[in-house]
């Protein structure tokens, strides 16, 4: 008999697409309201984005309404990808 595994799925709040928990870069807030690079460990609310610009550029037009992205500095979070994406492109 086969076991089919659960495969867990989150939604970018960029583009909105679904993919793989793996695929995608987490990011979490904690209680300042300061956001980091979350690599699995940080609890409370965080939010996923695509290895992608496009979707980053998407989220700093979201950024100007305001709601869960109020106060996040832009630069910082871009810093943040772009160092996570070279650490995935230098494990592969």
């Amino acid at each position: 008999m086969n076991l089919i595994r659960h495969v867990p799925v989150r939604m970018c709040i960029g583009c909105g697409n679904r993919r793989t928990k793996g695929e995608l870069i987490r990011f979490g807030r904690d209680a300042s309201r300061s956001v980091s690079f979350d690599a699995r460990r940080h609890t409370g609310r965080s939010f996923y984005l695509c290895p992608d610009p496009t979707c980053l550029n998407i989220v700093r037009k979201k950024m100007r309404r305001g709601g869960f992205l109020d106060g996040v500095d832009f630069e910082v979070l871009k810093s943040r990808m772009d160092r996570e994406m070279e650490n995935r492109e230098e494990v592969e």
